[in-house]
């Protein structure tokens, strides 16, 4: 049986436990036909470098790329699947974790349906000192099912978009170009469902990190370097980039199917999550106008 090459980026910063233990679950994976790009993203001091090196010095598989300066984590996601050459991709973040047949199994799926483009397994959470481990469910397959009712469900069901994670086929993947905005990951799951059919393996195959938790719109805003109005209205800059991305790639749609995607879109904005989502970021914007109004207390006479 032809094993097909796997090529996984590692976008890392300035995490060199975490990146140590990144490291070790895919090196340690039962498939075995990787190529595992490593970006430092331009890290202080030489703690990540020095565990990269460590394990390159036993596994010719990793190569090792440091970044001069600093480019955001964007550019540094765009970079390692920019240097894959693989026919399947796979990003792996510095503080998650994986089950050593993760890969073997998201393989086994697109072995099964040649129109999957994405496989992702339900990430398990461990929580406390326990370590104990809950899924994070999540329902946006779409393997057998039409092209629009496939991009309803996605569109309707998409949440923590931990699925971005996934194993995907690298072709499509490499064609889409990021352009750093908020929510990308969303509407790049998006780009992929319209390029073909999304499935799912085993839950808890992927362990999310603990970085999940500080995912907030001022966090993500700030890790991405984007203005600070994207606290308050970047649900609504996603809503626009997920259609003006339609017209920015060739998809195999028909001008009726474009518009039946467009709508679902504007449907998607009216979920009681997404307005949640709004209602929150405005609710934001209230509070720091208010407190930028605010008058200082005059200091006390002595």
């Amino acid at each position: 049986m032809i094993e097909p090459l796997v090529s996984v980026g590692i976008p890392t910063y300035n995490r060199p436990v975490g990146l140590r233990r990144t490291l070790k679950c895919i090196t340690r994976q039962t498939y075995r036909n990787l190529e595992i790009i490593v970006s430092d993203n331009c890290s202080p001091g030489p703690e990540t470098g020095a565990v990269v090196r460590e394990f390159m010095a036993k596994d010719p598989r990793i190569q090792y790329y440091r970044q001069e300066v600093n480019k955001g984590p964007t550019y540094n996601f765009e970079f390692v699947i920019g240097k894959s050459t693989g026919e399947y991709f796979m990003w792996a973040a510095d503080d998650d974790g994986w089950k050593d047949t993760c890969i073997e199994k998201y393989l086994q799926e697109f072995f099964k349906n040649d129109s999957l483009v994405l496989c992702y397994s339900e990430a398990a959470k461990r929580s406390g000192t326990s370590q104990q481990e809950s899924i994070l469910t999540s329902d946006i397959t779409t393997a057998g099912m039409g092209k629009i009712s496939g991009i309803k469900k996605l569109l309707l069901n998409q949440y923590r978009n931990i699925e971005f994670y996934g194993l995907m086929k690298a072709d499509v993947a490499r064609s889409y170009k990021f352009k750093n905005f908020f929510g990308e990951d969303n509407t790049f799951v998006l780009f992929l469902a319209l390029h073909g059919q999304i499935g799912k393996t085993d839950p808890g195959l992927f362990i999310n990190g603990p970085g999940f938790a500080g995912c907030s719109p001022t966090n993500t805003t700030r890790s991405l370097g984007l203005s600070k109005i994207n606290n308050y209205f970047g649900y609504i800059f996603l809503i626009f980039n997920s259609i003006k991305m339609l017209f920015e790639y060739k998809f195999d749609l028909t001008a009726f199917e474009k518009i039946a995607v467009i709508l679902l879109i504007l449907r998607r904005a009216i979920t009681v999550r997404y307005l949640a989502a709004v209602k929150l970021g405005l609710t934001s914007l209230s509070r720091d106008l208010i407190g930028s109004m605010g008058v200082k207390s005059p200091v006390a006479k002595k």
